[in-house]
C-alpha cells in the first residue's frame, strides 16, 4: 500500500515536471489463466485438485476481482488513444465485484465440478506469523483491510471512455482459469 502511494506520487511529480505521461490503470485482485501467486493459487489451484480453497478475509464482505486477460485490453484500449489525455490519468478498472466474497469462492467450486467444496478462512493470526519470517507476507499484512473490508474500485471513467469494451463473462473468466490450473496438474503428473 505505502509502495504503491509513493510509486504514483513519483510519477505524479514527474508527469508536473513534463519529463513523462502517466497511465495508471487500477484493479482488483487479479486471476486468469497465466496469473499465479498466493491470492489465487489457494482458490483456483486448490479447486482444480478438489482441496479445501482457502482464502483470506472476510467473505460476507465484497470483494473485487480483475480478469487479467480483460484488464491488458483495457491497457491497449487506453494506450490506442492516450493523446487524447492528460499529462497524468487515473483509471479504475471495474472487474468483478463479488457480493460476498463468498459467492465468487462458490461459483470457482462449481465450475471446478466440486460444489460442496470447503471453504477455509486463513486465520490472520498464523499470517503474522510467517510474516516474521517473509517479507512478502509482510507487506500483505499491511494490504488486510482490503480484504477484511469491501474496497471497490469505480470502474465507470473507463467504460466511458472504452465505450465499446467488454469484460469476459465471470463464468468463462473462472473456467479458462481453472483449466489452466487442470492442464498445469496434468502437465505435473506426466513428467
Amino acid at each position: 500500500g505505502t509502495l504503491r502511494v509513493t510509486l504514483e506520487d513519483s510519477l505524479l511529480h514527474a508527469t508536473e515536471e513534463g519529463s513523462v505521461r502517466v497511465i495508471v490503470l487500477r484493479a482488483g485482485d487479479y486471476f486468469g489463466p497465466t496469473v499465479r501467486n498466493g491470492i489465487v493459487d489457494p482458490i483456483f489451484e486448490n479447486a482444480a485438485a478438489g482441496k479445501p480453497m482457502r482464502a483470506l478475509g472476510n467473505l460476507e464482505a465484497a470483494h473485487q476481482w480483475a480478469f487479467v486477460p480483460d484488464l491488458a485490453r483495457a491497457a491497449l484500449g487506453l494506450l490506442a488513444i492516450k493523446e487524447g489525455f492528460e499529462a497524468y490519468e487515473v483509471f479504475n478498472f471495474g472487474g468483478y465485484v463479488a457480493t460476498p466474497e463468498r459467492s465468487f469462492l462458490e461459483q470457482v467450486a462449481r465450475q471446478a465440478g466440486k460444489p460442496d467444496l470447503a471453504i477455509r478462512v486463513l486465520p490472520w493470526s498464523a499470517i503474522k506469523l510467517a510474516a516474521v519470517f517473509d517479507s512478502t507476507v509482510r507487506e500483505l499484512m499491511e494490504l488486510r483491510y482490503l480484504f477484511d473490508q469491501s474496497v471497490i474500485l469505480d470502474g465507470s471513467k473507463l467504460k466511458q471512455t472504452l465505450k465499446d469494451f467488454k469484460e469476459t463473462p465471470i463464468e468463462e473468466a473462472i473456467q479458462v482459469t481453472l483449466e489452466s490450473y487442470q492442464k498445469e496438474r496434468a502437465s505435473s503428473a506426466a513428467s
